[in-house]
């Protein structure tokens, strides 16, 4: 009787241990998949994050390169300006301009 309370605890025991065993793998398991998912999650924003590097990369050259567009239009512009000023004192109206700035001042009291 001994013998068979034993045997009858043994199986007991042992139909328990097969659950935390079970239970562990399982707990293993559901541990790997988690790690999977967040080594995915962690590869895709590296990529996400080298793509965003490369675009301010490109936008940063991009972004030279219009403001030396700028700046050189702005500096055409002002010689343009400068050139199209002294053309336009040099020339009939300024003269006329010239003259009227004469008459003005000649009739000043």
């Amino acid at each position: 009787e001994a013998c068979a309370r034993l045997r009858h605890g043994l199986q007991a025991s042992a139909a328990a241990f097969g659950e935390v065993v079970a239970q562990e793998e399982d707990v293993i398991e559901s541990m790997r998949q988690e790690v999977d998912q967040l080594s995915q999650v962690t590869q895709d924003l590296e990529q996400r994050l080298a793509a965003k590097s490369a675009e301010i990369d490109r936008l940063e050259i991009a972004n030279a390169a219009a403001a030396d567009s700028v700046a050189a239009a702005a500096e055409r512009w002002r010689q343009t300006r400068r050139r199209r000023a002294a053309e336009f004192d040099q020339g009939p109206c300024g003269l006329c301009l010239r003259a009227l700035e004469d008459i003005a001042s000649a009739a000043a009291p």
